[in-house]
């Protein structure tokens, strides 16, 4: 995903902040943040008048992170809601003896893993759902970046890859500076 400072419906992330039940005072407030912001800059000591700013929210800005999480909220809300209507499958981990857990998705920063099964129609869902993301989130997703990683062996891999238009990756990897599928008394990856 590109950042909230980048590309963000604006309207849709104020009416994000009234599901979460923010105030009117306190959406207005945001809502005067990202419309009217306005900047000055020093020459030789003195402010030379203001201007405003193109994405009103800046990289490094505190709002600009709260606002990106309210977003990501609500793409984490429309593939649960993928999953409860049967559209994806979560994947399972584990051992029956010890516990299982079952994910659909993980996000960390503006990174996002999904997880489903490796079906044609889960994964046209899957793709309707980024694109649908775009449209609502205004939020880029980063097609080039997009990897698919299958467990187990599939003969069909690059018919599947193909309908994300994406590349396929492997177990052993690296993700976020962590090892993914190394055996467990490996050094390295």
């Amino acid at each position: 995903m590109e950042n909230v400072y980048d590309h963000v419906n604006w309207d849709f992330l104020l009416y994000l902040l009234g599901r979460c039940r923010f105030g009117v005072t306190w959406r207005s407030w945001i809502s005067w943040c990202i419309s009217m912001a306005k900047f000055s800059v020093l020459i030789n000591g003195c402010p030379t008048g203001f201007f405003s700013s193109s994405h009103n929210l800046r990289q490094g800005d505190p709002l600009s992170s709260f606002l990106f999480v309210i977003s990501i909220e609500a793409l984490s809300k429309m593939i649960s809601a993928m999953v409860a209507h049967g559209f994806m499958a979560r994947f399972s981990i584990g051992d029956p003896n010890r516990g299982i857990i079952t994910l659909s998705h993980l996000h960390f920063t503006n990174d996002t893993l999904l997880f489903c099964e490796a079906d044609r129609n889960q994964l046209k869902s899957l793709k309707a759902l980024l694109l649908c993301c775009e449209v609502v989130l205004d939020l880029k997703v980063n097609f080039d970046k997009l990897e698919i990683v299958l467990v187990e062996n599939v003969s069909n891999t690059l018919q599947l890859a193909s309908i994300l238009g994406c590349k396929v990756a492997s177990f052993p990897m690296s993700y976020l500076g962590l090892p993914l599928g190394a055996a467990s008394r490996a050094s390295s990856i």
